[in-house]
C-alpha cells in the first residue's frame, strides 16, 4: 500500500473480549476477531511500529513528540 491509499485515524480502536476472542472496532470499516495469542503479538507488534512512528514524528518536530516515552513505556 502506499500513503495515499491509507487514512490514519485519530481515534482509538475499541477492543473487546467476546466468546474467548478478542474484537477490535474502530472508525470507518475497521473490524477483526483475533485468537488470544494472535491479539497478544499484535499488540506487541503495534507498541513496535508506534513507537517508531513517534520518534519519527519527534524528529521531524511533529504534535506528538512527547508521546513517544508512553508507547516505550508500554512496551516494557
Amino acid at each position: 500500500m502506499t500513503e495515499s491509499q491509507l487514512k490514519a485515524y485519530e481515534e482509538p480502536l475499541v477492543v473487546s473480549e467476546l466468546n474467548g476472542e478478542v474484537v477490535l472496532t474502530g472508525p470507518g470499516a475497521i473490524a477483526a476477531a483475533l485468537t488470544p495469542a494472535a491479539a497478544e503479538e499484535t499488540a506487541r507488534r503495534m507498541l513496535t511500529a508506534a513507537g517508531q512512528a513517534l520518534e519519527k514524528q519527534a524528529a521531524a518536530g511533529g504534535d506528538n513528540a512527547g508521546a513517544g516515552n508512553q508507547a516505550s513505556q508500554l512496551s516494557e
